[in-house]
């Protein structure tokens, strides 16, 4: 199922009004990568439920092994700023020539959420890895956030082209992530959300209960 499924889009949201709350930087198998170069400040926060189901995913992972936080909460100004933004790279290329504006909005919706779908913005989603307790980051196929193009496609959370040691070592985080209540985008092997829209498609649930917030 993709972001542009009618099952996504029609799902009403009943917020909630659960707080946005920060993830503990201290807890040993949840690392914060400051690293990841986002284009905004990252805060490292979520709703108060998906912090808990961290936390529970975490936990079921095997000694040694830790769970590697890439982005959380994104500010839903900078969600329609990137999106847009794409889209209108797209619109200029000249195999794009001729497309109409929904089949820009289309493609765009491959790799970037539309803003009126997108988990991160309502801190429902969260982009997560794998790494040693010593911080190496292990082998999950592809880089973090390689889109079909950069990755030869490997990016897909079912890809079979990738190594053995990938293939387990996904089956790891999906199962500590799935056991925690998280479902995956399976475009994307790291995104994973609760509460959200896509989340809700996914499990038959009546509504979304995490809608786009703002942040002052």
């Amino acid at each position: 199922m993709n972001l542009l499924d009618d099952r996504v889009l029609s799902i009403e949201v009943i917020e909630t009004g659960q707080d946005l709350i920060s993830i503990p930087d201290k807890h040993e198998k949840l690392v914060l990568d400051h690293d990841v170069e986002l284009g905004y400040e990252n805060e490292f926060v979520a709703r108060k439920g998906v912090v808990s189901r961290l936390i529970q995913a975490a936990n079921r992972l095997p000694f040694g092994t830790c769970l590697s936080i890439k982005e959380t909460y994104r500010p839903k100004e900078f969600q329609e700023l990137i999106f847009n933004r794409r889209a209108s790279r797209l619109s200029k290329l000249s195999e794009h020539s001729g497309k109409s504006e929904l089949d820009i909005h289309r493609l765009t919706s491959q790799f970037i959420a539309p803003p009126e779908v997108a988990g991160h913005p309502t801190g429902g989603a969260v982009d997560v890895a794998l790494i040693t307790s010593d911080g190496n980051e292990l082998d999950l196929g592809c880089n973090y956030d390689e889109d079909e193009q950069a990755s030869n496609g490997r990016c897909f959370s079912f890809s079979t082209d990738i190594s053995r040691e990938a293939q387990k070592n996904r089956q790891v985080l999906f199962n500590c992530m799935r056991m925690a209540g998280f479902v995956n985008y399976p475009f994307e092997w790291w995104h994973w959300s609760y509460g959200d829209k896509y989340w809700a498609a996914v499990t038959g649930a009546s509504n979304a209960i995490y809608g786009a917030i703002g942040r002052n």
